[in-house]
C-alpha cells in the first residue's frame, strides 16, 4: 500500500440499462445523479439492494468492491463498486435490479476483499503496538478504531485527536492508501436507570447488575423457553448473576432473571438472560410510554447491512427528559469497525447512546413494513452525558453473530 495514491473522478455517466458510473478511489462519495427521480421509499430498494453484496461477491471476487445507499433521504441510489469492468457488472445486476434507474456503478482502486486483507493486517498491528512491539507515532499504545470506508474504498484508522504527527504516522507506515479520521473515543459502557413495563420484558428497558444496561432482543433458547439479550461487557457478567429491572422513582429493582451464558470476543458482545416467573417477554421493543411496541417480525445478517441504511434503537436513556427523543435513529457508516483491540465486524453508526445504553435493541424496518427487523445489539459509543453532536458515533454488534455465539433464535411476531 505504501505510495499508493488516489484520485477522486466524481464524474456521472448515463449507460443503457438506465445504471450510471462514477468513480471512488479515496476521495469524497459521488455525486448523486440529477437525472435520478426521488424515490420515496427507500425501505422497497433496500430488500433489493441487500442481495446485490452477497451475489456479487460469488460472481466477482476479486473485483467487487461494496454497495452503499445515498445518504440523501430524497434519493433512493444504490452505488455499487468495482475495482474493474464496473459498468458491465453493473450492467448485469441492472437485468434482476427492480429499480435499474437507481444504480450507480463505481469504479474503485481496489476490491472489497483486498480492503478486507489490508483491514486484518492494520488489525495486527494495533495488537502489536498494544503489547509494545510495534508503535505507530501518536498512537503508541494501540489504542485506536479501526474500520472500512467503503464509498472511500479504505481502510479508516479513528483516533481520539487528529494531529500531524498522527496523520504522516499513517502515511509513513502504510502510504495514502489509508484514511485517518477523528473521532471520540468509546466511553465506559454501562450506568444510569429507567423504569419499565412490569411484568412483560422486551427491549429497550432497564437490565441491572452491577451496573445498569439495556435489555435487547427476546430470544429463544434450544428448548423453546423465552430470554432475553443485553451485552456481556455490563458489570456483574458471571453464569447465574442476577439480572433486574425497574428503578426509576417509586418503583424498586425486582429479578428478572439470571445470565445464563455470554460470549465477548472479536464480533459479539453479548449475553443472554432467562425470565423467571412472574416475568413473560413478548417479541417487541420499547416505543415510549403510552405507545403501542414495536413489533420485531425479521432479522437481518451481518453481510446485508448497508452503509447509508437507516437504523434505530431502543435503550434505557431514548426519550428521556435531558437526553435525546425517541425514536433514536441515525445512519450506518462502517460495518467493518473495530472500536478497540479485539474487536471486528462491529457496526458504527451516527446513533445517539449514553452510559447505560449498552445491551439495547437496534432495529430496522422489514420488507413489508409492517414490523421491524432485529439487526444487533448495541455494545459500544462515544456519548458520555453531552450533546449528541455530528462527531458521535455508536457501534452494535450483528445479531447472527451474537445469537450463533450463544445458540438462541431471535423470538419473531407472527
Amino acid at each position: 500500500m505504501r505510495g499508493r495514491v488516489f484520485v477522486a473522478l466524481l464524474a456521472v455517466l448515463s449507460i443503457g440499462l438506465g445504471a450510471a458510473t462514477a468513480s471512488a478511489a479515496g476521495g469524497t462519495e459521488p455525486a448523486p445523479s440529477e437525472a435520478t427521480p426521488v424515490n420515496k421509499d427507500r425501505a422497497a430498494i433496500h430488500d433489493a439492494a441487500v442481495a446485490i453484496e452477497s451475489d456479487a461477491r460469488k460472481r466477482w471476487p476479486d473485483s467487487f468492491a461494496g454497495t452503499w445507499l445515498s445518504e440523501d433521504l430524497s434519493s433512493a441510489e444504490v452505488f455499487v463498486a468495482f475495482s474493474s469492468n464496473a459498468e458491465a457488472h453493473v450492467a448485469e445486476i441492472a437485468k434482476d435490479f427492480p429499480r435499474p434507474d437507481l444504480l450507480v456503478a463505481v469504479d474503485a482502486k481496489r476490491s472489497l476483499s483486498e480492503l478486507e486483507a489490508e483491514l486484518d493486517q492494520l488489525d495486527a498491528d494495533r495488537s502489536a503496538a498494544a503489547e509494545g512491539k510495534s508503535t505507530l507515532p501518536g498512537a503508541e499504545d494501540g489504542d485506536y478504531g479501526l474500520g472500512i470506508d467503503i464509498a472511500r474504498n479504505a481502510p479508516v484508522v479513528y483516533v481520539e485527536k487528529l494531529t500531524p504527527e498522527v496523520s504522516e504516522g499513517v502515511q509513513e507506515r502504510y502510504g495514502d492508501g489509508v484514511l485517518v479520521k477523528e473521532q471520540p473515543p468509546a466511553q465506559p459502557q454501562a450506568c444510569n436507570s429507567r423504569s419499565d413495563c412490569f411484568y412483560t420484558l422486551r427491549g429497550g428497558l432497564i437490565s441491572s447488575g452491577s451496573d445498569l444496561c439495556s435489555t435487547g432482543f427476546v430470544v429463544r433458547g434450544a428448548n423453546g423457553a423465552r430470554k432475553i439479550l443485553s451485552a456481556a461487557h455490563c458489570g456483574g457478567g458471571d453464569i447465574g448473576s442476577a439480572r433486574k429491572t425497574g428503578g426509576d422513582i417509586g418503583v424498586p429493582l425486582v429479578k428478572y432473571g439470571s445470565v445464563t451464558d455470554q460470549a465477548q470476543y472479536g464480533r459479539v458482545d453479548v449475553e443472554v438472560h432467562s425470565i423467571d416467573a412472574p416475568f413473560d417477554a413478548m417479541p417487541w421493543v420499547y416505543k415510549g410510554a403510552f405507545n403501542k411496541d414495536w413489533e420485531i417480525r425479521q432479522t437481518e445478517i451481518w453481510s446485508n447491512l448497508i452503509s447509508g441504511e437507516t437504523v434505530c434503537m431502543a435503550s434505557i436513556w431514548a426519550g428521556g427528559p435531558d437526553t435525546y427523543p425517541e425514536p433514536n435513529c441515525g445512519k450506518i457508516k462502517d460495518k467493518y469497525f473495530s472500536p478497540f483491540a479485539g474487536t471486528e465486524r462491529y457496526v458504527k453508526t451516527s446513533l445517539c447512546s449514553m452510559q447505560g445504553d449498552s445491551g439495547g435493541a437496534v432495529f430496522g424496518d422489514d420488507s413489508e413494513g409492517t414490523g421491524h427487523r432485529a439487526l444487533g445489539i448495541h455494545a459500544a459509543g462515544s456519548f458520555s452525558n453531552e450533546d449528541c453532536g455530528p462527531t458521535h458515533w455508536a457501534a452494535f454488534t450483528a445479531i447472527n453473530y451474537d445469537t450463533n455465539a450463544l445458540g438462541v433464535t431471535v423470538d419473531l411476531a407472527p
